[in-house]
């Protein structure tokens, strides 16, 4: 990778315009008239295979919490063996 430095920051050369689904990122950077993301020189990358961006600012993943049935005649029993 070539980078050079300009006014006093490291400027990568090799970096590519944001994708689509970089919109509203809060790590994306305007640099001139272009957008590009200040993590990754290949943002596009990120979103192939329909696969979600890991520094995407502007998606909320959902965790799906899965309660265990426990049978209480089970536990009582593991409680007292202890």
């Amino acid at each position: 990778m070539s980078s050079r430095l300009k006014e006093g920051k490291l400027v990568n050369l090799n970096r590519m315009p944001i994708a689509d689904q970089c919109e509203g990122c809060q790590r994306v950077v305007e640099e001139g008239e272009a957008k590009l993301c200040s993590r990754f020189a290949d943002p596009e990358f990120h979103w192939e295979n329909d696969q979600i961006c890991a520094f995407a600012t502007h998606i909320k993943r959902e965790v799906k919490v899965v309660k265990k049935v426990l049978n209480p005649l089970k536990a009582s029993k593991r409680a007292g063996k202890r």
